[in-house]
């Protein structure tokens, strides 16, 4: 998960939903009562925060087995590409096969059947896996996955050289990238009950919501342009069987 406030009278917000995140991936069990995640990381881009956000979020942080996984860090770069590979790093180094990255304002679509669709499509040789939520939906179902809400073969994204924008569209070309190199490998799910995005109710909160949904159609087009496909290639590197309701 990605955290960070722009302003100091941002943080108490951003902390209180961080938390809350935080709390619901650690309780997250599968049917035999282990977690499901071994480690739940929160990165905050400290090239776009405020300076405050990782020392609140770990002064806030309760002391409980619990929170155990619970891994805090504040790392550089875009906080839509480079902070998201110096993370993807972090669990690499965990020995970790598997990663979800979810926005805050997702954090209701993940679920154990969610995820536990997710877990099974990386089985099936899928090696990203994107969750179609709210408005999101007509994307995501097209094979553009959204790091609102998608899960990545960390090997594997690492291997294409990780997430590729300054857009605010890290995941296009990284998608393109796995197609060249593994074909079909693209899963989507559409969770029964799509919950609505709880946007940050702050002035910057709405604005910067508004602004990306209003430029992401463009944004990823000029972004598949740049590596010399079209939509239609990421669409038919969707896996047989997706998209697929859970």
């Amino acid at each position: 998960m990605r955290s960070y406030a722009k302003t100091t009278e941002d943080v108490p917000g951003v902390v209180s939903r961080a938390l809350k995140s935080i709390e619901h991936a650690c309780s997250l069990r599968d049917k035999n009562g282990e977690r499901i995640f071994s480690r739940v990381a929160v990165i905050v881009p400290r090239d776009h925060d405020c300076g405050h956000t990782r020392w609140e979020i770990v002064r806030a942080l309760p002391i409980s087995e619990l929170f155990q996984p619970a891994l805090i860090r504040d790392v550089p770069g875009h906080h839509s590409c480079g902070a998201l590979n110096e993370g993807i790093v972090i669990l690499d180094s965990f020995n970790i096969d598997y990663a979800v990255i979810i926005s805050n304002k997702a954090i209701k679509a993940l679920t154990v059947p969610v995820v536990e669709a997710i877990i099974e499509a990386f089985a099936k040789g899928a090696k990203v896996v994107g969750v179609a939520v709210d408005e999101l939906q007509e994307f995501v179902l097209e094979g553009r996955i959204q790091n609102t809400f998608a899960g990545w073969d960390v090997r594997a994204l690492r291997e294409v050289g990780g997430f590729d924008s300054l857009a605010g569209v890290e995941e296009v070309t990284p998608t393109v990238r796995l197609l060249w190199t593994y074909d079909k490998c693209i899963a989507t799910l559409v969770p029964k009950e799509v919950p609505t995005l709880d946007i940050r109710k702050t002035n910057d909160g709405k604005a910067r919501h508004e602004e990306v949904m209003k430029t992401k159609l463009d944004r990823q087009q000029e972004e598949v342009e740049k590596v010399g496909v079209d939509f239609n290639f990421i669409k038919n590197g969707m896996m047989a069987g997706y998209p697929k309701s859970v």
